[in-house]
């Protein structure tokens, strides 16, 4: 009897101590970035009295860095292979911007 009690308490045990899915998920804490998501020349109005680097309009968004990847570009004549970002905005929505679009905020 003592030995079947202890079997199902092990049993329990081991069945209950493992993280759940969500559990797991969360311990693979992903990093917090700021990314470039769309680059534009301010009107030729605006521009005549900046310096050539404030020509640009960039806007920025926060997400979370799932992992590095890539993304394959075709031209006529060629194939082209991307490194990218896979990340995760505030709205869920996945981007891949190249790595030199992301700054991350963890250090």
């Amino acid at each position: 009897m003592g030995i079947v009690i202890a079997s199902i308490i092990v049993v329990f045990y081991l069945i209950f101590s493992q993280p759940t899915p969500q559990e797991r998920m969360e311990a693979k804490k992903k990093r917090p970035v700021e990314f470039v998501v769309n680059r534009e020349m301010k009107p030729h109005e605006e521009r005549k009295d900046l310096d050539r680097k404030d020509w640009l309009i960039v806007t920025k968004k926060k997400g979370l860095f799932h992992q590095w990847g890539s993304e394959i570009e075709e031209g006529e004549n060629e194939v082209a292979t991307l490194s990218v970002a896979i990340i995760e905005d505030e709205n869920g929505q996945i981007h891949t911007p190249t790595p030199s679009d992301v700054k991350f905020l963890d250090k």
